[in-house]
């Protein structure tokens, strides 16, 4: 089974838990985006796909302590 863009979009969002109400223009052009690709790639539209899907990602906090990182601080105290 061959994993589409609106697949993969679907699994990004569903565990993207820092976006909200605020990404929700770019969300939303992404989940179009990758109903468009499926149907008719583009160069053009792939290069603007892969800038709003930087872009979400890049969102993602980066000072936040995962569990394992956590369980391991307070294990070696």
């Amino acid at each position: 089974m061959s994993t589409t863009f609106t697949k993969a979009v679907e699994v990004f969002l569903g565990r993207a838990y820092w976006l909200g109400e605020d990404e929700k223009p770019a969300t939303v052009a992404l989940e179009k985006m990758a109903e468009t690709l499926d149907k008719n790639l583009s160069a053009a539209l792939v290069t603007q796909y892969n800038q709003t899907f930087r872009y979400l990602h890049g969102l993602k906090p980066t000072d936040a302590i995962e569990e394992d990182e956590l369980d391991a601080i307070l294990g070696d105290s």
